[in-house]
């Protein structure tokens, strides 16, 4: 289905969705407007979800909740809520499922006006 994520998880009773990407060669992550819907109506109803992305050159592993993929023009490693060097260690492995399980999401976004 056009824009479900490509990860879903669950552990200790806790449920994500992540969505991965590649930075492109203008430094930013590309979703479709599938992908940003979707995003942003599993915000609405409290869901927890990230894109994970990797950037090429420093080569890093960059995570956003999901949540802001509407609110900002582009997604970028330097606005990522978090970021890894890659190859990543085992404490950097711990520490990215303890903030995809455990960091505290933004405010969900506000539905549009209706008319």
């Amino acid at each position: 289905m056009p824009g479900v994520p490509d990860v879903y998880g669950c552990k200790d009773n806790i449920m994500f969705w992540i969505e991965l990407k590649k930075v492109t060669k203008s430094n930013i992550v590309r979703l479709s407007p599938f992908q940003k819907s979707w995003h942003f109506s599993h915000s609405l109803q409290g869901g927890r979800g990230f894109i994970m992305a990797e950037t090429p050159d420093p080569l890093l592993l960059s995570i956003w909740p999901s949540s802001i993929a509407i609110s900002i023009a582009s997604l970028t490693p330097h606005n990522a809520g978090k970021s890894w060097t890659i190859p990543a260690s085992q404490a950097a492995w711990a520490d990215i499922q303890d903030y995809i399980l455990h960091s505290p999401l933004p405010p969900s976004p506000q539905k549009p006006a209706s008319k």
